[in-house]
């Protein structure tokens, strides 16, 4: 999971507050497909 997020930070170029939601807590990977598939696609990962 943190390599896969660490890609989508590094090769998509996700902002680092859109892992986390306003509470600070973590989105999980289902939640950041959701919100973000274009950086899945991106990072050339899965969809």
């Amino acid at each position: 999971m943190a390599a896969t997020k660490g890609k989508l930070f590094r090769e998509a170029g996700l902002a680092i507050d859109r892992f986390v939601d306003r509470t600070g807590a973590e989105y999980t990977l289902a939640e950041l497909r959701r919100r973000g598939a274009g950086a899945f696609k991106k990072a050339k990962l899965a969809a």
